[in-house]
């Protein structure tokens, strides 16, 4: 009987060497085509991480935001402090989460910013406690990731049209950068409505 076993347990693995042999050049040649399909290639190569994502990166950690924004040209600024944490995810997108509060009501923010390598630009968009939109952003930045331009587009809830502000990203140091956000007033000419100075 032990002779038996032993015979068929020999015949069993013949049976599993001589199909790993067959199986094998096709799985390696499946692997090849995979590796030089165009369309795989290109996907690939849109989505590996560069230079740009690591600008980003630079922000990721816990700081202090100190806001001061206002309604309309020459009025009042209202300001209030707040804590804003930067993550990357997969290193390739920012994922910015903000608490504090606006005018004593409790205010949470999300923010996720990334760099797309196919139109070359950086987007955006941001979504928080007192809105039901999502505000979206495409924009550019310098050659050393110093200093970022964007333009957010987003529905005024005064007309419910559809308006674009621009923002200045200003990175002045590793524990400081500025977010500067320019609307238009009455006159249609452009003001700052919003200041953040970040530091940690």
């Amino acid at each position: 009987m032990k002779c038996c076993k032993l015979t068929w347990l020999g015949v069993a693995l013949l049976v599993a060497v001589g199909l790993l042999l067959a199986v094998g050049p096709v799985i390696g040649k499946q692997d090849d085509s995979v590796a030089s399909d165009p369309m795989m290639e290109a996907w690939m190569k849109a989505g590996e991480p560069g230079p740009h994502h690591q600008y980003l990166a630079k922000l990721e950690g816990t700081w202090k935001a100190e806001v001061s924004f206002w309604m309309y040209p020459g009025g009042e600024a209202h300001t209030h402090v707040g804590t804003m944490k930067n993550t990357m995810m997969w290193d390739r997108y920012l994922v910015s989460d903000y608490e504090g509060e606006m005018d004593g009501i409790p205010f949470q923010g999300r923010a996720t910013w990334g760099y797309n390598n196919i139109s070359k630009r950086f987007e955006s968009n941001w979504i928080d406690s007192m809105s039901t939109m999502i505000a979206n952003g495409v924009g550019t930045c310098n050659e050393d990731g110093t200093v970022f331009n964007t333009k957010m587009t987003m529905y005024d809830p005064m007309t419910g049209d559809k308006k674009t502000t621009r923002d200045v990203f200003t990175i002045h140091g590793p524990d400081k950068h500025t977010m500067e956000t320019f609307d238009k007033g009455p006159d249609g000419k452009e003001f700052k409505s919003m200041q953040i100075v970040y530091t940690r």
